[in-house]
């Protein structure tokens, strides 16, 4: 069963995600013809006009899947973002194409949040980020950050390397401290001269920063075994998806400013993996759709026919065609998710420098095992004190 503690805990987190919110307002959003999303590539910033049926299905992995020399690819394909001109309109003020997705999910809140569009909004979201990075050399699927893995000490996951994503913020200004992001300023909402973050966990016996306990792949198998789409969008975006958000505080624990931290979008890929889990093991209801419109409404008024809102990114889509990634968008969604790493794999075991490690040493980053399972930061601190 679901540890009841961690789950007190991500409501609260979604308390506080929901505070972070604008206001909704009481009024159905008003739904718009659809534009199309096929070809038009002046109108739009990315658009597709590959096959329309999906034969060969990419491969997402988990980003310790790939070699050293691969996240080194992928994380420059990010700074690249940084640095190629906005595909937006010049009066949104974006100064990168990286900072045109940032703008486009702040303008998204109250459409993609707390509401039934949060799981397919953010699918061709990250769709959409996938292709841009493909102007950047970065050809392979959109990695994710499989935290299940790293469920009982998320801070030692080896993504936080400071050769890839860095670790915590500091205690000037909570700035990415180390690694490729230091000392990246953001633009949106508004201007701040870095990338935040901010543990929310301390070690009780050092008062160093870490992040608390998260969902372990036992748990989140038991979370998603209901039969409805509406209760597995809220199961997912209530816990598993605020906890994340919140534990790594900075600009993470605000939906308005999250995705200027470029994990934001490791950590979706994860939460739509557990999604399109969830539609294999329920084949019957795999594609329906359902819930509220209005953020935190308890009215049942979501159809498939309605939009999914991209502010120039993208056409303005309907969910169903978010709802298959087999197919769907006209043949631009075409994905599958790998198994993710085992527990006695080497795909989670770096040294600092990020060079392949034989055993779980000095540079060993991931949760320690015993028995070939991550052992609980309890076993983890009893066996530091031995």
């Amino acid at each position: 069963m679901v540890n009841p503690t961690l789950l007190a805990t991500t409501l609260l987190a979604s308390v506080a995600l929901v505070a972070a919110q604008q206001n909704g307002g009481g009024q159905r959003p008003p739904q718009q013809q659809p534009q199309g999303q096929r070809g038009n590539n002046r109108q739009y910033a990315y658009s597709y006009n590959g096959p329309a049926e999906c034969t060969q299905p990419k491969v997402r992995r988990e980003f310790r899947e790939y070699s050293p020399e691969q996240r080194d690819r992928f994380v420059q394909a990010i700074l690249c973002l940084r640095q190629q001109d906005t595909k937006l309109p010049a009066d949104v003020g974006s100064p990168s194409a990286y900072d045109d997705f940032v703008y486009v999910h702040w303008q998204a809140n109250n459409h993609a949040h707390i509401t039934a569009n949060f799981p397919p909004w953010h699918t061709g979201f990250l769709m959409m980020f996938e292709q841009a990075l493909s102007t950047c050399g970065w050809t392979e699927p959109l990695p994710y950050w499989d935290w299940s893995y790293d469920s009982q000490a998320p801070e030692r996951s080896d993504i936080w390397n400071p050769r890839w994503f860095g670790g915590n913020g500091n205690g000037n200004g909570n700035c990415i401290a180390q690694g490729p992001f230091a000392n990246q300023p953001a633009r949106f909402p508004t201007e701040h001269p870095c990338i935040r973050r901010n543990f929310q966990g301390r070690d009780p016996r050092t008062g160093v920063a870490i992040m608390n306990p998260q969902f372990s792949p036992v748990e989140m198998d038991f979370m998603i075994d209901v039969e409805t789409y509406h209760q597995v969008r809220e199961a997912l975006e209530n816990h598993p998806h605020n906890s994340i958000h919140s534990e790594i505080g900075g600009d993470m624990s605000n939906p308005q400013t999250s995705t200027n931290d470029p994990i934001f979008f490791l950590h979706h890929n994860n939460i739509d993996r557990w999604w399109r889990r969830w539609q294999s093991t329920h084949p019957q209801v795999a594609l329906t759709y359902s819930g509220n419109t209005i953020p935190s409404s308890s009215n049942n008024d979501a159809r498939p026919t309605d939009l999914l809102l991209y502010f120039g990114l993208w056409a303005d889509t309907p969910v169903s065609e978010a709802l298959n990634n087999r197919g769907g968008m006209g043949g631009a969604l075409c994905y599958n998710y790998s198994a993710s790493i085992e527990p006695n794999s080497d795909a989670g075991r770096t040294s600092a420098g990020g060079q392949p490690q034989g055993g779980q040493g000095q540079g060993d980053r991931r949760p320690p095992t015993s028995g070939g399972r991550p052992i609980s930061r309890r076993e983890f601190v009893e066996l530091k004190a031995r």
